[in-house]
This record gives C-alpha cells, sequence and structure tokens, in this order.
C-alpha cells in the first residue's frame, strides 16, 4: 500500500472529511476549514499570553471552552453526515482525544493542565498537514493575494511562539521581526536565538523560509509576467478588433461598388435591350412595308 499524504494525515488524527465521501459531507468540511485555521492561530497566541502571564485564568478558561466546543461541534456534524463513520473516527482520532482528554472542567484538577496545553501546539502542526494540500495549490499556482496571506500568518505565529521561547526576544513583534528576517533568508543578526528550543524552533523557520518564500517569490514573477501576457493579450484583441472592423468596413465598401457596378451594367443591358427591340421593330416594319408592296405589284 502507498503510504501517500492520505495516509500521513490519518495517523496524525486530522484528516477531515474525506475527498470520497458524500457532496454534503464535503460542503460541511470545507465550512469548518476557516474556523479550524482561526483556532490554529489562535492556540499559540493563547499559549504565549498564558506563560507569560498576560492573560487571566478567567480568560483562559473561557478560551479553553471556546476551542474544546468547537471541536465537539467539529466533530459531531462531520461525523453525522459522512458515510463511512468508522473511518471518519479512525482518522480523526485528535479530535476524540482533544474532546476526552481537553475537557476544561477536568483541567483544574489535574497536575497536567499545564503540560496539556502546551501539547495542544502540536495540533497547529496537524492542522498545517491538514491543509497541506491546499496550501500547495495556493503557492503552486499564481495566487499572489493567498500566498502572500499565507506568509504574514506563518509570521505572525512564529512571531508568538519564538517570544515565549527566547529570553532575548522582548515582544511578539520584535520575533514577528525575526521571524520575516529568517523566512525570507536575510538574517540581519539583530535577534539571534540562544535557546536550544529557541534555535530548534529557527530551524524549523528557516527550512520552511527556504521552501515558502521561493514559491512566493515564483509567484511573484508569474505575476508579473502574467501582467505583462495580459497587457499583450489585450493589445492582441485591440488590433484584431480593428482588423475586424476595418475588414467589415472594406466588404461593406466593395458590396456598394459591385452594387453600384451591377446596376450599370443592368441598365447597359436594358438600354441595349431597347435598342434591339427598336431595331427588331424597324426590320419587322421593313419586311410588312415590302409584303405589301409585293402584293400590289402582282
Amino acid at each position: 500500500m502507498r503510504f501517500g499524504a492520505r495516509h500521513v494525515k490519518c495517523w496524525i488524527g486530522l484528516s477531515g472529511v474525506a475527498l470520497d465521501e458524500n457532496p454534503r459531507a464535503r460542503a460541511w468540511g470545507r465550512f469548518f476549514e476557516w474556523p479550524l485555521i482561526m483556532v490554529a492561530i489562535w492556540l499559540p497566541i493563547e499559549w504565549h499570553l498564558e506563560i507569560t502571564g498576560r492573560m487571566s485564568r478567567e480568560y483562559i478558561a473561557f478560551t479553553d471552552w471556546i476551542v474544546w466546543s468547537f471541536f465537539v461541534l467539529e466533530t459531531v456534524v462531520t461525523t453525522a453526515v459522512v458515510d463511512r463513520r468508522l473511518r471518519h473516527l479512525r482518522c480523526n482520532w485528535m479530535n476524540l482525544f482533544i474532546i476526552a482528554v481537553g475537557l476544561p472542567l477536568l483541567w483544574p484538577y489535574t497536575p497536567m493542565a499545564a503540560v496539556l496545553r502546551s501539547l495542544r501546539l502540536l495540533l497547529v502542526v496537524g492542522i498545517i498537514i491538514r491543509f497541506s494540500r491546499t496550501i500547495r495549490e495556493i503557492l503552486a499556482r499564481n495566487k499572489l493575494g493567498y500566498s502572500l496571506v499565507i506568509v504574514a500568518m506563518v509570521i505572525f505565529i512564529a512571531g508568538f511562539i519564538i517570544d515565549a521561547l527566547e529570553p532575548q526576544i522582548e515582544s511578539p513583534w520584535e520575533g514577528m521581526w525575526w521571524a520575516l528576517v529568517t523566512i525570507t533568508t536575510v538574517g540581519y543578526g539583530d535577534v539571534v536565538p540562544t535557546t536550544p528550543e529557541g534555535r530548534a524552533f529557527g530551524a524549523v523557520i528557516i527550512v520552511l523560509g527556504v521552501v515558502v518564500f521561493s514559491l512566493v517569490t515564483a509567484n511573484i514573477s508569474a505575476y508579473l509576467v502574467g501582467r505583462e501576457v495580459t497587457e499583450v493579450e489585450e493589445k492582441v484583441e485591440e488590433v484584431k478588433a480593428q482588423v475586424h472592423q476595418r475588414v467589415g468596413t472594406v466588404e461593406k465598401e466593395l458590396k456598394e461598388e459591385l452594387r453600384e457596378e451591377i446596376i450599370e451594367e443592368e441598365l447597359d443591358l436594358r438600354r441595349e435591350f431597347q435598342r434591339l427591340n427598336q431595331r427588331l421593330e424597324r426590320i419587322e416594319r421593313e419586311l410588312a412595308r415590302r409584303e405589301r408592296g409585293g402584293g400590289r405589284g402582282a
């Protein structure tokens, strides 16, 4: 059996609705895509605010309930509309794990609550893998706007994560600056990770930046070339329209000239026909006169 991207997503447990499911199930799967992306963006922010002490426990509990409720809603709805429910649950076991272990009501009573919250960052990786096919299609095609949005999202999330991992980075905005210069492979060196976890995360961003930014650069080039091609095509269409208009004018003029020539020839033929008729009448009159003269002589 070929171990493809579908099997990787199933193994991670965030496969989503299968492509061979019924249209209604696929429609609901697409409906939950953007909320799931918002969850992927929010989880690093919440984790950062929590470990830096910038968010109260009450607000953390409130957001935990929202995230948990979303996974419950997505699991219930998508499981209800798919045809192969057992396969769907098996390939989305992470949702079941989050629902069972991540119930916010139990977290105040377990010493592993902080660890579980930190492990939720792995969901971000799982969500990115889940949408890897869509991301590859966007980056591979000439969709510059969507490509820049993806890069901005990566920089935004990376800024919060590196700020929490690296003591030398004093704010998420400084972390976003570091992520920007790292992804673009510029590397000014004004902000450098020093902790092992910061360097490990930096290595991931460097590899990701080489791939993503190269594709974005290719998209920018394709966009600029596409604009030139569009301008050339517009000029070609304009010239074609002018040619068609000129051809139409010439055809109209030729038709008018031919019509005039035909009318003149018809008039000439009528005049010639009239002359022939006149000559014929004179001949007939002459013949009649001679016949009458011959009859009197006899």
